[in-house]
């Protein structure tokens, strides 16, 4: 396949991952991170509940308990944005601009619930593309298999999804 709109013939990565089980507790922490070159550093920190014992078969049946994913953008966004503006036949401050204008009426036609400082926060990291952190810290541990029987829109509420910057 040869599609490389945003000039990647290849990629430098470093790619750290972390693993913590605890039988008594049947929690997992996963710890993730990924450096690539001319995009970005992605952190995941996730803790997961209600495994099985049996490491081998843990993930059957898992619950998210918690979970924090931080991208800090090494100029990818303003190239992503560039890319889909020039397919708009617009200039990219042009094209950001209606990218945050629309994000509110986009997320209100989508039925998403996501609380106002989350949806203004990702507009001003679309504004501003530095460090942007999203959080779950659902009320209780949410089981994955369980997501699918709600409403895409709702998902965000369930997780208590939060969006910050930094």
């Amino acid at each position: 396949m040869t599609c490389v709109p945003l000039g990647y013939n290849e990629m430098t990565m470093d790619f750290d991952f972390d693993m913590q089980f605890n039988p008594k507790t049947r929690e997992a922490r996963f710890v993730m991170r990924e450096i690539v070159d001319d995009m970005g550093d992605v952190q995941i920190d996730m803790t997961l509940a209600d495994l099985a014992s049996d490491i081998n078969s843990a993930v059957l049946g898992f619950k998210i308990k918690e979970l924090k994913i931080a991208y800090e953008d090494d100029s990818y966004i303003d190239r992503l944005l560039k890319v889909f503006a020039e397919q708009e036949n617009m200039e990219l401050d042009a094209y950001r601009r209606k990218v945050v204008a629309d994000l509110e009426k986009d997320i209100a036609e989508k039925k998403i619930k996501l609380n106002a400082d989350s949806v203004k926060n990702i507009q001003r990291f679309i504004e501003n593309p530095k460090k942007l952190i999203i959080t779950s810290y659902p009320y209780k541990p949410v089981g994955v298999e369980s997501i699918k029987h709600y409403k895409p829109g709702d998902v965000p509420m369930l997780l208590n999804l939060q969006a910050h910057l930094q």
